[in-house]
């Protein structure tokens, strides 16, 4: 019998598929680690709707997701860019209690909340994404609980060494913050893929359009992108994703007479291949919420050009 030696339990807001790059990540991790000799993970994030779930995926991985306490209250997933729940407080003490090792994916306020509540000594890394940067008032009343995390962390994980430089929290944490870039599993991009029908669909032919992936918020930039495509001919530009900004942002591309295309939520496979065909992948973020954009290497591994705002 194989004994595992390291539990880890990883803490996130959402789960895949939620569109969103940490969750992507997440979703690596949780499929991942445990194909490293002797180590198991436990899932711990909130659902998308009220209702709960705990799945086994395996001897060596599950994921338990508890019910969204903003799905009951307002029937939207987020509030403040975040999901609600008091059982996370119960549940990440009962749960690390079985674990050796902590991964929490921040920025995730309830999270910081609930582990900083649970007290314990097991060793704690913080893959720190990105710095909270809206909401002023919120971000004041959070600086104390943030600063008790990253005490209490053994290990910071940063995806940049920009995000080190120019975080707002991680300057006193410098000894114990590493640099780690994201990656991502190669085989699912290395099978050549034939254009999407639904591209067909609208006329497009293989390289004769722009490309976005990502959650339809702020920080993403895609007002701006509508307001440069009103200026210039150009190439049209097909969206893929959902969020709170998807009517607004519909609304504002029909009255420019830009040639926008939302087309929501896409599967994996069906992103894979309008990664392929695209003429390149834009990426237009306008804010620091966005600390590495995951979407690019995607974009690269299928051999496609990535033109971002520097950032």
């Amino acid at each position: 019998m194989t004994t595992t030696a390291v539990r880890v339990l990883m803490i996130n807001k959402l789960r895949w598929p939620w569109i969103g790059g940490i969750e992507r990540v997440a979703e690596q991790l949780y499929w991942g680690l445990p194909q490293q000799p002797g180590i198991s993970i436990h899932y711990l994030a909130i659902s998308q709707t009220d209702q709960g779930q705990h799945v086994h995926d395996g001897a060596l991985r599950q994921a338990e997701l508890l019910p969204n306490l903003f799905h009951t209250l307002f029937g939207r997933t987020l509030c403040f860019r975040m999901p609600g729940s008091f059982r996370i407080f119960k549940a990440v003490k009962k749960a690390q209690q079985a674990c050796d090792v902590l991964l929490l994916h921040d920025p995730f306020p309830l999270g910081d909340l609930a582990l900083l509540a649970a007290g314990g000594r097991k060793p704690l890394v913080v893959i720190w994404h990105s710095d909270i940067r809206r909401f002023a008032l919120l971000r004041v009343l959070l600086r104390p609980v943030i600063r008790r995390l990253l005490d209490r962390a053994a290990a910071i994980v940063v995806t940049s060494p920009q995000l080190l430089e120019h975080s707002a929290y991680l300057k006193p944490y410098a000894a114990k913050t590493m640099v780690i870039p994201l990656g991502i599993p190669l085989d699912r991009f290395a099978a050549a893929r034939p254009l999407s029908p639904q591209a067909g669909s609208l006329g497009f032919e293989s390289g004769g359009y722009f490309l976005c992936v990502g959650r339809l918020a702020a920080y993403k930039g895609y007002d701006v992108l509508i307001r440069a495509l009103a200026l210039k001919d150009t190439l049209p530009v097909v969206v893929i994703g959902e969020g709170p900004l998807e009517a607004t942002l519909k609304r504002q591309a029909a009255a420019a007479k830009a040639p926008v295309y939302f087309i929501g939520y896409q599967s994996d496979q069906a992103i894979v291949a309008w990664l392929q065909h695209c003429h390149a992948l834009l990426l237009p973020s306008v804010d620091e919420a966005e600390a590495y954009g995951i979407v690019q290497v995607e974009a690269m591994a299928c051999g496609r050009p990535v033109i971002s705002t520097a950032l």
